[in-house]
């Protein structure tokens, strides 16, 4: 399973939807984004105003405030590449929570997430990745070095290896 779609599951588990009554919110982080677009973006699907003008992360940091007191509200940020971006978030309200997922060991470091607030999700290794494959589905021995090699060509990260196999099961491909 990737980051992303890790936190997606996490987004519609039913438990966590009762626990953040006011709404749980994904936002795709995309490289450039800038902090006070995605306060915007945060403001908007909580279909809240934020003021025009906003300048520093103080002042996006105190609208932010404004707009989440009193709310039980689950921020799923996906795909952070600069901790700048988030910056105006720690600490807003009590019944704000932020999840973020990030590539970058740097990033992380940067935020201050404590080890034991980390999920790392690396890839599989090729033995790993050979047994998740034969859990799926038996490999001819005319076809081991082939699936080998498409494993190695998904970098042995399980949910490609997951698609790759579904797709071929379904499509009834052999190797």
């Amino acid at each position: 399973i990737g980051k992303s779609t890790l936190l997606a599951a996490l987004a519609h588990e039913a438990d966590v939807q009762a626990a953040f009554p006011d709404g749980v919110v994904w936002f795709e982080v995309k490289q450039g984004t800038q902090a006070v677009t995605l306060a915007r973006a945060i403001a908007q699907a909580l279909q809240q105003p934020l003021p025009t003008k906003l300048e520093g992360l103080t002042d996006i940091r105190a609208a932010l405030r404004t707009v989440l007191s009193s709310t039980a509200v689950l921020l799923l940020l996906d795909n952070i590449t600069d901790p700048q971006v988030i910056a105006a978030l720690p600490n807003l309200e009590p019944g704000v929570v932020v999840v973020l997922t990030t590539r970058s060991e740097a990033v992380a470091t940067a935020l201050r997430i404590p080890e034991q607030g980390r999920l790392i999700l690396g890839k599989m290794t090729p033995d790993e990745a050979w047994e998740l494959a034969q859990k799926f589905s038996a490999t001819p021995p005319a076809e081991v070095s082939i699936v080998r090699d498409i494993l190695a060509l998904l970098e042995y990260h399980p949910y490609a290896i997951l698609v790759t196999l579904g797709a071929a099961q379904v499509l009834h491909m052999s190797w």
